[in-house]
């Protein structure tokens, strides 16, 4: 894959593949949860199965908001948290905790899984994805741009985390994410520790 960036609307990231993966940087507007469930309500429930709703947010006041408006959609199974390098994770799992009280997992950054997954759980996180990609730096037509790591480079790094998570916390439920192109990758997962993959 050429290193050149692909946008696919305004509100998607954009995408800088390279031999081995991506790297994707989320810019563009945010339609705000509003509008989401405006134009999505009717097709999740249509769909009959339990729904996860993912949240990334800037600081635990918002998801603490967010948590709020998520407590009355009947629709919406359990609440995950997106972490970031800087994340307050205990304040953002007690600002959600405050407000909504279904399922609440942490999406934790594979730098700082182990101190992320410590926290949350001692907040009361109900489960754990592992993980965020490793943010990383590409260069085009002399532009330095940041994102995340995704794609199959991503396994081996997801892989190791999911080990060491799993042999600190054995008692929390761990759902593996990142680099699964194939029904080996859900199953070294798996086998690995995790009781669910995430697919994105």
């Amino acid at each position: 894959t050429s290193l050149r960036p692909h946008v696919a609307a305004r509100s998607l990231p954009r995408i800088f593949g390279f031999p081995g993966g991506f790297l994707y940087e989320r810019g563009g507007s945010n339609p705000g949860l509003a509008a989401v469930i405006h134009s999505r309500r009717l097709f999740w429930r249509r769909l009959e199965i339990p729904l996860l709703l993912s949240l990334a947010c800037g600081d635990a006041a918002h998801w603490g908001e967010i948590a709020e408006r998520a407590s009355h959609l009947e629709e919406i199974a359990g609440l995950e948290l997106e972490m970031n390098e800087d994340s307050d994770v205990k304040a953002g799992v007690n600002a959600v905790r405050a407000r909504n009280d279904l399922p609440l997992i942490l999406k934790l950054t594979l730098e700082r899984a182990d101190e992320q997954a410590k926290q949350g759980i001692a907040a009361g996180a109900d489960a754990l994805t592992v993980g965020q990609g490793p943010r990383g730096i590409c260069t085009l037509d002399g532009r330095r741009w940041e994102g995340r790591l995704g794609g199959p480079a991503v396994k081996p790094l997801t892989l190791r985390t999911l080990a060491r998570v799993r042999e600190s916390f054995p008692e929390i439920p761990l759902i593996a994410a990142g680099g699964v192109y194939s029904a080996a990758d859900v199953e070294d997962y798996i086998e690995e520790g995790a009781s669910a993959v995430q697919v994105e």
